[in-house]
């Protein structure tokens, strides 16, 4: 039996510009985080774990290693975690029945309701997440229950998403509907 797979190479003109950007990608990151916090933008982490068969122990020792990320690499001032909500899950809905116990342990400020009101309370906020399913999957969610909250105050406050590579205006991408995860 012959097996086959496809193998795609990189052209060579393209290795230094890859280089790079890995070898500037932290530092870049870290210069635009700066920058917002020159502004005078509070910025925040979020953390979630998705609901799985893991123990507590193992539960905060992840959620904890992400906040411990957030913090050294992406400079947060404060994180919030959801203990465990799925991607999908509307932000409204996530960490209403947990308590102060399930947070116990955890090197975090709160849940993803203390941040939504942390966000509504705030004039000026960076959001920094792990990645694009680290807040939620489910962008009319994401424009329902987070952005248009803030629409109405976005002239005077201002919201940004931060990914680990780069600061992304969630705006534009929601207002016209867009998926966010796809860049154009």
């Amino acid at each position: 039996m012959i097996s086959v797979r496809l193998l795609h190479v990189l052209k060579k003109d393209y290795f230094a510009k890859i280089i790079e950007r890995i070898v500037f990608l932290l530092h870049d990151h870290q210069t635009e985080i700066r920058n917002l916090k020159q502004q005078e933008f509070t910025v925040i982490g979020y953390a979630r774990k998705s609901k799985s068969g893991e123990d507590v122990e193992t539960r905060t020792r992840l959620l904890n290693l992400m906040c411990k990320r957030l913090k050294e690499r992406s400079l947060v001032d404060h994180v919030f975690v959801s203990y465990a909500s799925q991607g999908n899950d509307q932000l409204a809905k996530r960490d209403l029945k947990q308590t102060s116990e399930t947070y116990k342990g955890l090197h975090a400020e709160g849940s993803t309701q203390d941040m939504m009101r942390f966000i509504t309370n705030t004039e000026k906020v960076c959001l920094v997440v792990l990645d694009y399913a680290g807040l939620s999957t489910n962008s009319n969610d994401l424009y329902e229950n987070l952005l248009r909250r803030t629409i109405n105050i976005l002239t005077k406050f201002h919201f940004f998403i931060a990914t680990l590579a780069t600061i992304i205006s969630m705006c534009t991408h929601i207002l016209n509907k867009q998926p966010f995860g796809n860049r154009t």
